[in-house]
């Protein structure tokens, strides 16, 4: 008996009305900015940086990863998205580091099928980025919703673990690097679909999970594809095991792991490419005692947990620390607690009614099927805390070195943590009890008095950078404490319909209000990409003098920023990218005089620094330079503004200077020859270079670090191609299973649907 039988009050959420909810909530996020025309990235806040663009008056404080979603997606995206719209290939951008590999660095995910079908469509990249974004969180939504549903959830209890996962302070925070939640977005639907094959197994579940495994493994980011696929492996043969519902075990476990197999040699046109260039990138490295450590300093650190129920405690990305003084600092505390420490790198967050659903967990709960559940979560958390099982992947995986932080592994255990929580909560309002003991919510008090205590008391962490940390902590203390309680008081109003009344919608409702409360969904930077009023200047390579790149602040005498030349489509010797040939890298340095390229902060952004070294810098095809700082080694030409203007004589891009160039894609260039003789095009000569001249066959290339071609013929039509090594012919295949399990899961199928829910006789049906 429930304590009102009030059919209203009664109601449950209909099944269309749960997909539209989680399909809707991250417009909180992503409506605004598409319907103002902004994109993800803080290219306002670099303004100062680009030429011709006035500084606009900035209070959001800098997050240095965020940044990356202007640095390093945006022009990734926009290059994808024209190959596809123009009929080429994603194998190159010939607009930083003299020509560098664009497929091969991963990220870029040339092959996901969104991207294809967005190049395809000619979506704007600034609107396809941010529609992309909201996709990818209601996606991870739905395979939560679905998965758990599977485990015997409810819809009001899987609505709420779906909300819990795509508005996570994880899903929200990486939202602002691309390929992360185009890549996470996956693993809860590669979960939920291999679930469905072992309870109901047929061709068409098993196409199921070889689609979301694609769309996982082309994703782009390829330590989270790792961590999806730890997740799978851990899951599967737990659920075998415990699942009761088998009817074709030796089917479905055969068929499970040709599944991800066939997805896996679908991938190998975008995988491929970037595990053979890492062979000859700058971040091979070797796994070693001093390495390992250095790795897991990076792990999440229990004074970290403080954000579980509200990640205030941690601070805001984009809120200044103390909006009274001008001193801009951010209030993400635990950047000054470890070097690298970031609000996204430690987001194990979960909020206020997941906790809560956690605690709902009760005695009579089917701890045998959750099990595969909690197995991923424990592995997820000890992985994030660089445990020894972080140690053996470090040790055991080659490769696995040269990957980000540990705390990364967090998304797997925020997922299965949602999963817990949406089982919980009562499934029908029969489950609910007039009589119910709040042990659950009492729970989740002591949680907040515990978190709260240590907030309170937190002492002796010291600070990399010299600051005092105690005032940061306590005026994160004092901002957060307030919207701990509102959402706490909400969470006892949800547990109060669920536990004791039957009012599931009712319920549900408080709780994403508690949700929503602690959730931080404004964090982060939307603008618009920069339009840099530099001379024209087709078919020359430019160099931008840079010296550093803060942690916290955007540097004051930075110019164009790594990787805004891709957007603006000029030529610039530097550059910023997640894998580089380390013989670019040699390069940069002997242009810069023997200096390392890469600032402090930053191994993967390659700058062209005061030391220059103009023979270098001349012999790279650069002839002319921009700075906002002085080079003694070079005579000012003109002014811009605050830039100096440095032009260098030497032979260009292309020697003779009568080349005539006709194009230059994402697949090469071709250039007209009118004289014979030796010919050289300043493009680093990587590995995959093939040239045809006047039509002929295809032949490798072959030469130094520059293209290189001696010509007979007077008159010459050289076409040069790039491919990089280890790419495969078939990249329309994930594309076509994608869209094979994307037929199969819209024809209705019965054998498929979700367990039913038992109902007591008289009991409405859902509203």
């Amino acid at each position: 008996m429930t304590g009102n039988s009030n059919p209203l009050l009664r109601a449950t959420v209909p099944l269309w009305a749960a997909i539209l909810l989680i399909v809707l909530l991250p417009g909180i996020i992503f409506a605004p900015p598409l319907l103002s025309g902004k994109t993800i990235g803080p290219f306002d806040q670099m303004a100062s940086m680009i030429p011709g663009r006035e500084q606009s008056n900035q209070t959001r404080s800098w997050d240095i990863l965020q940044a990356d979603g202007a640095l390093q997606f945006y022009g990734w995206r926009d290059l994808v998205f024209e190959a596809h719209r123009t009929g080429k290939q994603p194998f190159w951008n010939p607009y930083q580091l003299a020509g560098t590999p664009l497929l091969a660095n991963s990220q870029s995910a040339g092959y996901y099928p969104l991207h294809v079908l967005i190049g395809k469509l000619g979506i704007p990249t600034g609107t396809a980025i941010v529609f992309l974004a909201w996709l990818h969180l209601s996606v991870a939504g739905l395979g939560l919703f679905a998965l758990a549903r599977r485990l015997g959830a409810g819809i009001e209890g899987a609505i709420l673990g779906a909300v819990g996962l795509a508005l996570s302070p994880f899903a929200i925070s990486w939202s602002a690097l691309a390929s992360v939640m185009t890549t996470c977005a996956w693993i809860p639907v590669l979960l939920a679909a291999q679930l469905a094959l072992i309870q109901r197994p047929s061709w068409r579940t098993a196409l199921a999970v070889t689609g979301s495994a694609v769309m996982l493994l082309t994703g782009g980011h390829l330590q989270f594809v790792f961590y999806g696929l730890v997740a799978w492996l851990i899951f599967t043969p737990i659920a075998f095991f415990t699942q009761p519902e088998k009817p074709k075990p030796t089917f479905s476990a055969l068929a499970s792991f040709l599944a991800v197999g066939i997805a896996g040699f679908a991938a190998l046109p975008q995988i491929n490419p970037a595990l053979e260039f890492s062979k000859q990138s700058h971040r091979q490295s070797v796994a070693s005692a001093e390495g390992y450590k250095a790795y897991q300093s990076s792990a999440i650190k229990p004074y970290e947990f403080l954000g579980f129920l509200a990640p205030g405690f941690m601070g805001t990305p984009g809120i200044p620390d103390n909006p009274s003084t001008e001193e801009n600092i951010p209030s993400t505390w635990n950047m000054y607690a470890k070097p690298g420490g970031n609000y996204a790198e430690s987001a194990i967050w979960l909020g206020v009614p997941i906790v809560m659903g956690i605690c709902m967990l009760r005695r009579r709960q089917n701890w045998r099927e959750l099990s595969p559940v909690i197995a991923v979560a424990l592995a997820g958390l000890l992985l994030a805390l660089g445990t020894p099982l972080a140690q053996l992947l470090y040790f055991g995986i080659p490769g696995f070195s040269a990957t980000g932080s540990p705390g990364r592994a967090a998304i797997i255990f925020v997922l299965a943590a949602c999963t817990l929580a949406a089982v919980a909560i009562p499934k029908t309002p029969s489950d609910s009890n007039p009589t119910e003991k709040a042990y659950a919510y009492f729970g989740l008090l002591g949680v907040a008095i515990l978190t709260i205590l240590a907030s309170t008391r937190l002492g002796g962490i010291e600070s990399w950078v010299g600051l005092d940390l105690n005032p940061i902590i306590a005026r994160r203390t004092t901002d957060t404490l307030p919207i701990l309680v509102a959402s706490l008081v909400c969470a006892a109003g949800a547990w109060f319909a669920w536990a004791k009344l039957g009012w599931h919608a009712l319920g549900l409702a408080a709780a994403l209000i508690a949700h929503l409360i602690v959730a931080q969904t404004q964090i982060l930077p939307f603008g618009n990409p920069p339009k840099p009023q530099l001379p024209e200047s087709p078919n020359q390579r430019v160099a931008f003098v840079n010296q550093k790149w803060d942690f916290f602040a955007p540097p004051e005498s930075g110019i164009m920023p790594p990787n805004f030349a891709t957007t603006a489509r000029i030529m610039d010797i530097g550059g910023y990218d997640s894998l580089i040939a380390l013989s670019t890298v040699e390069l940069l340095k002997s242009i810069n005089a023997g200096q390392d390229a890469a600032p402090p902060t930053n191994g993967n952004m390659m700058f062209v620094k005061p030391s220059l070294d103009p023979a270098s810098l001349s012999e790279a095809g650069v002839t002319r330079v921009y700075s906002k700082l002085g080079v003694d080694n070079l005579t000012q030409t003109d002014q811009i503004g605050d830039i100096r203007v440095y032009d260098l004589a030497g032979p260009g891009l292309f020697t003779p200077s009568t080349v005539t160039i006709r194009n230059i894609t994402t697949e090469g260039f071709t250039v007209s020859l009118a004289e014979p003789g030796k010919f050289v095009a300043r493009f680093r000569n990587l590995p995959g270079w093939e040239m045809t001249d006047n039509g002929s066959d295809f032949s490798k290339v072959s030469g130094g670090q520059w293209i290189e071609l001696e010509t007979l013929d007077k008159a010459l039509l050289a076409e040069f191609r790039y491919s990089p090594p280890g790419y495969l012919p078939w990249p329309w295949l994930p594309s076509l299973l994608a869209l094979l399990a994307l037929i199969s899961a819209a024809i209705p199928n019965k054998s498929l649907e979700f367990p039913v829910d038992s109902v007591e006789e008289n009991e409405p049906e859902e509203v």
